[in-house]
């Protein structure tokens, strides 16, 4: 590594140190007064199903928090996202972002499962997520759980590389009404509107958010409206009803000779139900929603998934700590021919059923956790996939460490399975042409290590060793010359890494966040160049991150963060260099006034180039802006 980001970071530290003999007081809000030991055992539920704490999950979990959304200045859940170690988050353009953990990034990015409230927005017509619809305002997130590595014994699969879990606020956190504008010198805006009230037994919050982002000919303009209420129905049992309503459109100039212009719409609806209990030693989890995906673009598709989901947690024993359940899911979907894709047949309804189990047993007082858990799941396309996971977490003096062996899939989209790039003229294909594909497989190592260094510095620290079979490739088929092709089950890869976290406080009012990943993922058996869509080197070799929050005072807060994004394996992508600024003042208890500058240390720059079909991302400009939040 190069002297440059090194003295770029220690820039960042020094930009928001504190002034010598200010005072050491800090005000009181959300997250800020907890102390460095309540951030490691604050709850997460992504990790087994149920509630545990940080400390004690034997996987590498990291948790965005609200005041980690509010004090980044963060715009949307993928800016967010770059918080976190392992994430790799580059924008390509419109409405385009493409997000993974521990490599394999792209458009269509297809070993991480995304939920929102436990509903699964990735989607197996196009084996992905379609991040620029992903509207919810950020006020309304309470936290985001990451988990990087396997989820798959209990998420099921396509939890190949990760799992994120986005958890919105319970409506009694927030009754009244608020409103916020942002803009800046690029012309983006954001717009959210919010209103919460007591109904009955319980409350609900409406709310309204309309957003115009990109710069010239990326340009993406959305909105999103919605509504989620709450209420306790019986003794430790809640219920949430919750749904929203979007559309938008966007258009964006690709450097592809297959589309040289892309001009693309959105429409999309959800409704969820979930009844929930917990008293601690046991709890149980019930529900059902619907999504309906309506996309116009290079690959256009409807898409309707209903899915119904159950799980239960005990204690047993005193030392066994259970958990089961089951789900099923079915879509239905329908594709149309694009200008470089066709799929057959152009409607399809697919079907999923899985179950699950897990045991957590507690041995050595407490001081030894082991757990073993299994995941068996059914698919149309490769039929029967077992996904298991083996864990152990041991306290140790001053934190604790764990380990894990897991194995994970991933099961062909729509795309892999019944279509590909459109055969020239003249050219038919034959079913001996496409071959049937299994599931990719994944199995993984890791040993993580978390706890608290002296000097009240938290740590978290996470190594990985990845070994994939069984990757998609894409190959041309015999007769087409290189205008068609087929996917096949032939790449292999390997993926070895580090991760690490850290978290202090060097006075009261001033807190540093820093975070580090670095990869190594290459192939296994030589693929050639001329094998298509599968691309290993389409993520950076590191990333460094370091966060400063500094309260000038009660009321006015002084936030930076820089960040520096490593090049990539493909030498296509430079690496860069990144700071964002942020002012925040609160005048009184109900406006707030912030001013920021992002990506303040180069005019513009490229963060991924060679996309889907050779499309290279969008630049990415230096913009200063203010944001103005009114809530009663």
């Amino acid at each position: 590594m190069t002297a440059a980001p090194l003295a770029l970071l220690a820039a960042a530290a020094l930009l928001c140190a504190p002034a010598a003999g200010h005072a050491q007081t800090t005000g009181a809000q959300d997250l800020t007064d907890l102390s460095l030991e309540d951030l490691l055992t604050s709850e997460v539920a992504s990790v087994a199903k149920r509630p545990q704490t940080v400390d004690t999950a034997p996987a590498a979990v990291f948790v965005i928090t609200k005041e980690d959304i509010r004090r980044s200045g963060a715009q949307t859940i993928p800016e967010a996202l770059r918080m976190a170690p392992g994430l790799e988050v580059a924008n390509l353009s419109g409405d385009s972002v493409a997000v993974s953990v521990r490599g394999f990034n792209g458009r269509y990015a297809n070993k991480l499962m995304v939920l929102v409230d436990g509903r699964a927005i990735y989607l197996s017509t196009i084996s992905g997520v379609l991040w620029g619809q992903q509207l919810a305002p950020l006020e309304d997130i309470e936290r985001i759980e990451i988990i990087r590595g396997p989820g798959a014994s209990l998420w099921g699969a396509n939890a190949v590389n990760g799992v994120i879990n986005i958890i919105t606020r319970h409506a009694v956190d927030s009754l009244g009404a608020r409103a916020s504008v942002t803009a800046d010198t690029l012309g983006q805006t954001t717009t959210d509107l919010q209103f919460g009230a007591p109904l009955g037994q319980g409350a609900v919050r409406l709310y309204l958010t309309a957003r115009d982002l990109g710069e010239g000919d990326s340009r993406a303009r959305a909105a999103q409206g919605g509504f989620r209420y709450d209420q306790d129905v019986f003794r430790n049992a809640a219920l949430t009803v919750q749904g929203d309503l979007q559309s938008g459109r966007w258009n964006e100039i690709n450097t592809s000779d297959a589309l040289r212009e892309d001009y693309g719409r959105f429409k999309g609806g959800n409704l969820l139900a979930r009844l929930a209990a917990d008293d601690g030693d046991k709890g149980f989890a019930l529900q059902a929603y619907w999504d309906h995906v309506d996309r116009r673009e290079l690959i256009s598709f409807k898409r309707d998934q209903f899915d119904l989901d159950f799980s239960r947690h005990q204690r047993l024993g005193g030392v066994h700590q259970l958990v089961w359940g089951g789900d099923a899911r079915l879509t239905h979907d329908e594709v149309e021919d694009g200008p470089v894709v066709r799929i057959r047949p152009r409607e399809r309804t697919d079907r999923w059923f899985g179950a699950f189990v897990q045991d957590e047993v507690a041995l050595l007082d407490d001081r030894l956790r082991v757990t073993l858990g299994v995941k068996v799941e059914h698919n149309q396309y490769t039929g029967v996939e077992v996904q298991p996971t083996a864990r152990a977490w041991l306290r140790v003096p001053g934190g604790s460490v764990w380990t894990s062996v897991s194995r994970a899939t991933r099961t062909p989209s729509r795309l892999e399975a019944d279509g590909g790039p459109t055969p020239p003229d003249g050219f038919v294909e034959s079913d001996a042409s496409r071959p049937t594909l299994d599931a990719e497989t994944l199995d993984a190592y890791e040993l993580g290590w978390r706890g608290m260094l002296p000097g009240g510095v938290r740590f978290d620290l996470a190594a990985f060793h990845n070994r994939y079979d069984g990757l998609v490739v894409w190959r041309d088929l015999v007769g087409a010359g290189d205008q068609a092709s087929a996917p096949f089950n032939a790449g292999r890869a390997v993926d070895t890494g580090l991760e690490a976290a850290l978290e202090a406080k060097p006075a009261a009012r001033w807190t540093l966040k820093a975070a580090a990943s670095w990869q190594r993922l290459r192939n296994r058996d030589g693929l050639r160049d001329g094998v298509r869509i599968y691309d290993l080197a389409a993520s950076p070799d590191y990333q460094l991150s370091l966060r400063s929050w500094y309260d000038l005072s009660d009321d006015l807060e002084l936030d930076a963060w820089l960040r520096r994004v490593g090049p990539f394996a493909d030498g296509a992508t430079p690496g860069y260099d990144d700071l964002d600024v942020q002012l925040s003042w609160r005048a009184g208890d109900h406006l707030q006034l912030q001013l920021f500058g992002r990506n303040l240390l180069e005019p513009r720059r490229i963060e991924m180039n060679g996309s889907l079909f050779g499309a290279t991302g969008a630049p990415v400009a230096r913009t200063v802006g203010v944001k103005l939040a009114w809530r009663r």
